[in-house]
């Protein structure tokens, strides 16, 4: 299970758009590997050397911010982690798992039954970072293979800012009904 907030946090899944936001913010090195067996899925993107970010622009997940990750292919919205690293449960009681990560951003980290861990940093010298790792996460529907071009995007509600990488064939390693994994360096 990914959501432990109602889905509504966001924007309903039906009114999200089935192409990519346009205006993303871009990254100098990305990648993105998902792979699915016995009817699990694991997802992990990595933004790397990412356009000026600072830390306000990702929102403050430690009170308001809510996130998505999406995968759009060559057919539309392939596959969405909604509202990724709200909140998550310690010793029974709901807490938030997010830190700060000094003065320039945030980390999460949840260890249950979908572990995930999530970076923000910003930086104001084109060395930003978005990293999310999702393991574990149920499959309700096949993902893959996925058809080129694939872009991901990691989209907040409390900001008008989203930071993206759009993988075309020749970025593309492996693509097949287990495993996709692909990788950008500009």
């Amino acid at each position: 299970m990914i959501s432990l907030v109602p889905r509504d946090v966001l924007l309903p899944r039906n009114l999200r758009p089935a192409t990519p936001a346009p205006g993303c913010r871009g990254a100098e090195w990305t990648t993105l590997s998902i792979s699915e067996s016995t009817g699990q899925r694991d997802t992990a993107w990595r933004w790397i050397k990412g356009q000026a970010t600072n830390a306000a622009e990702f929102g403050d997940p430690t009170t308001s911010a809510r996130y998505a990750l999406c995968i759009y292919d060559g057919t539309g919205l392939a596959l969405e982690l909604d509202e990724i690293g709200w909140s998550c449960w310690k010793k029974g009681k709901k807490r938030t798992c997010w830190k700060f990560a000094g003065t320039r951003g945030f980390r999460y980290r949840h260890v249950g039954l979908d572990r995930q861990r999530i970076l923000l940093i910003g930086s104001d010298e084109n060395t930003a970072e978005v990293e999310v790792t999702n393991r574990g996460a149920a499959v309700t529907a096949p993902a893959l293979p996925m058809v080129a071009p694939v872009t991901v995007q990691w989209q907040t509600t409390r900001t008008d800012f989203c930071w993206e990488a759009t993988y075309t064939s020749v970025d593309i390693t492996e693509n097949t009904t287990a495993r996709f994994k692909a990788q950008t360096r500009n």
